[in-house]
């Protein structure tokens, strides 16, 4: 029978098992005979020895098969099955619907509903069944134990002629009844964003939106058409026609292909993902997980090795694993922040979140310990960063030998994945061990032989750059996409999945899959979050990282691992890696163009101070006398020498009748290439800008020499285009501000990797 199967299937060696006890009868009988034969004269002898040879064929042929296959076979003190199910439905709120994949996630539910009279206000719907129609019509107009019908929009005539519907990708709304939806959640679902934006009770419903929408795209693809199922379509009527009223569920087993596009409202509470009108992104609500965990579910059992669980039941609960995990993950990004717990007199009390993510992972790790479970490497990883973060580093230590072990043990297993060495390097960063990180990745790239592959991604305002990025020899092939930023996240995070798709195959053949992206705004590394992104009307905060991977995996079937960056800082580890930057440990790199960007590299890292947002260099003020105030700044970098501020000056030097030959007419006639040719042809306005950029750039750069410390500065970005005019200058001036003594050894240098420094840094990013 073909591995691996969902459950014990006996009945299919029924008749093995006739012909097996047909040859043990036969063979019994024969040996019953050879003993007459034998004491033919002495009746009584014989009928003992046929009566020895009885009991020890019991002894030796049935006894021995009890003595082998008992333990596997009993179920004394497996508990999994049924706590698995309470697991669930106590996960669900009052009158609850929850959505379940097939048998093994349906039947124990189901048990202890009808025999237990367990949660019998919740209605489970199995995602199987609901490709019937006689199981449609039941959800529709069947009140199980009392439980509540489902409202669904589906009529005799749809169920019968519904198979697989055509469909294209659009874009799904639904209206948000506030107060019922408020009566509903209680108020427990938004007390998080009413701590963090200090508004009064009252104004909770504020915080909800007036509509939901998100994109629903075909699930099936069939000859370049798109198709949805019925199971599809019996989704979207419980979430249109159920969720301002009553809680909906998605069962935490339940892949995202089967979810209709509704990630970005999904919550992990417990072992479901509620669906919630605010984007919670698979975010961990923080006091209910921790309740559902600590205090609700039930792991009888688990430490008790004389206990057999099957292969199937290892797995169910090696998700548990993950999934507390996860939850502890959701505190210790954020360590010294609290958060309000309920305590055991159901009173709120504030808790430091490095409290909170330490009790988790301790119970996690004696609870599904690995002594007795074989749960998957990345889990005992997860645990060493979760420790890392919060500072336990000692629990942390103890880990790694763990860790080394298991991914040992899965390498040899499957000597072709490479990325558990991968996630174990991440660990061994997580606790600063720099020197082991490489040393993994480096056996990454021996084992891959001479491709490591990362996809560098580079979001702008207008396209997306893609760069398929190769250790050791950098850009290996390029290509890119209109961004049409009106179309918001989920249209950009869709093109990065699929382009990145395109090359998956070919520059993955080791199921070791990077991706890297730069992008414009403040960046925090958990989740590959990204804030507010300039000139991206819409954005607000998004988990573009988590985003896109999920995206990823789920049109691709292979995994991956995302990493989100500063577009600034992206472009200064470029020119790290592979542009000017490569024989310096320490430099600073500008960025000028439309704007004024910048990036530090300390010890060939990015510098990201305390929150993540360092280097803003555009920001910082050169003069602070300047009528210019750009951003709420007076004077900074990019008000004086952003492109725009560079034509405005161009235009006024004009005014004032200095001799130029250059044609003018409008901004859009003015560019950095026309600008450089005439100061080329020696046109004194043309060379007065370049010399006003220059003596700008020299006060910037003398300021962070005495700041930093660091002498060699690149300056990247359209502006670079006139870097020979400029440079002169700034090397002039900045020796006006700083001290002499740091005159010494400093360098302005010119970018290498032009326009492509971007998406050249984002796929360096994966090796960072």
């Amino acid at each position: 029978m073909p591995e691996p199967q969902p459950r014990e299937r006996d009945y299919a060696f029924v008749g093995s098992f006739y012909v097996f006890g047909l040859w043990i009868g036969l063979g019994m009988s024969g040996i019953y005979d050879y003993i007459r034969k034998w004491l033919l004269r002495d009746e009584k002898k014989s009928l003992m020895a046929v009566s020895l040879a009885s009991i020890l064929g019991l002894v030796f042929i049935n006894g021995r098969m009890v003595q082998v296959n008992y333990f596997e076979n009993s179920r004394a003190g497996n508990y999994a099955p049924y706590d698995y199910a309470f697991n669930i439905l106590q996960s669900c709120d009052k009158d609850g619907i929850i959505f379940t994949n097939g048998d093994n996630d349906t039947f124990p539910l189901w048990y202890i509903q009808e025999a237990m009279g367990i949660r019998q206000d919740v209605r489970v719907v199995n995602l199987s069944l609901a490709n019937t129609d006689w199981y449609i019509k039941q959800l529709i107009n069947e009140e199980p134990r009392g439980a509540n019908k489902i409202r669904m929009n589906l009529n005799q005539t749809d169920l019968e002629k519904f198979s697989y519907q055509p469909w294209s990708a659009r874009d799904i709304s639904l209206q948000i009844d506030k107060l019922q939806m408020m009566q509903e959640m209680k108020d427990k679902y938004l007390r998080r964003e009413r701590q963090l934006l200090n508004v009064p009770k009252e104004m909770l419903p504020s915080l909800l939106p007036d509509v939901m929408t998100w994109r629903f795209e075909p699930t099936v693809n069939y000859q370049g058409q798109g198709y949805i199922r019925l199971q599809d379509r019996v989704v979207y009527e419980i979430i249109m026609n159920n969720l301002n009223d009553r809680p909906v569920y998605f069962s935490a087993t339940v892949s995202d292909d089967n979810r209709i596009g509704i990630d970005d409202f999904l919550q992990l509470e417990g072992y479901a993902f509620r669906v919630v009108p605010i984007k919670a992104k698979g975010d961990v609500e923080p006091n209910i997980n921790y309740q559902k965990i600590m205090r609700v579910f039930q792991y009888r059992n688990f430490t008790n090795k004389n206990v057999y669980y099957d292969e199937v039941a290892r797995r169910m609960i090696g998700q548990y694993k993950s999934i507390f995990l996860q939850a502890a993950s959701s505190f210790s990004k954020s360590p010294k922040d609290t958060t309000l717990i309920q305590d055991e007199t159901v009173k709120f009390v504030p808790r430091t979140n490095k409290e909170i993510a330490e009790e988790i992972t301790d119970f996690t790790l004696k609870t599904i310990s690995t002594e007795i479970w074989e749960t998957p490497f990345y889990n005992t990883v997860n645990a060493i960063e979760i420790y890392a973060e919060i500072g336990s580093r000692a629990k942390a230590k103890s880990l790694l030998p763990e860790a080394e072990s298991l991914v040992l043990n899965y390498v040899e297993e499957n000597p072709n994945d490479l990325m558990s060495k991968y996630y174990l390097a991440k660990a061994y960063k997580s606790l600063d061990d720099t020197d082991k990180a490489v040393e993994l990745l480096e056996e990454v790239q021996k084992g891959m032989g001479e491709h490591v592959v990362a996809r560098g991604v580079d979001i702008g305002g207008t396209s997306i750059k893609f760069g398929l990025v190769e250790i050791g020899r950098g850009l290996v092939k390029e290509s890119f996409v209109a961004t049409e930023v009106e179309r918001g996240a989920s249209a950009i995070i869709g093109k990065i999945a699929q382009e990145a798709k395109k090359y998956s195959k070919e520059y993955s053949k080791n199921k070791l899959f990077l991706i890297g992206i730069g992008v414009p705004g403040a960046v925090t590394l958990d989740g590959g979050t990204v804030s507010y992104p300039p000139n991206f009307p819409g954005w607000q905060v998004v988990r573009l990282g988590d985003e896109v991977r999920r995206q990823y995996e789920r049109i691709s079937g292979m995994k991956c691992n995302v990493v989100v960056e500063n577009d600034a800082n992206v472009a200064a580890l470029g020119e790290c890696y592979f542009g000017a930057g490569t024989s310096f440990q320490d430099f600073v790199m500008l960025t000028l163009g439309t704007g004024v960007g910048g990036g530090i590299i300390i010890n060939n890292k990015i510098y990201r101070g305390s929150t993540g947002s360092a280097a803003e260099l555009g920001h910082f003020t050169i003069d602070w006398k300047s009528d210019t105030i750009h951003a709420g700044i007076r004077g900074t970098m990019e008000g004086l020498i952003g492109w725009k501020k560079i034509v405005s000056g161009f235009e006024k030097l004009q005014a004032e009748a200095l001799n130029s030959d250059y044609q003018f007419t409008d901004q859009k006639n003015l560019t950095t290439e026309s600008l450089y040719q005439a100061a080329k042809n020696g046109d004194k306005t043309a060379l007065a800008v370049w010399h006003y950029v220059g003596e700008v750039l020299g006060v910037g750069i003398g300021t962070l020499v005495s700041i930093l410390d660091i002498r060699k500065f690149i300056i990247g970005g359209g502006v670079a285009g006139a870097f020979e005019f400029f440079k002169p200058v700034a090397e002039e001036t900045l020796k006006h501000y700083c001290m002499k003594s740091m005159h010494a050894d400093i360098e302005i240098l010119k970018a290498k990797l032009g326009n492509k420094a971007g998406i050249v840094g984002a796929g360096s990013l994966c090796f960072h």
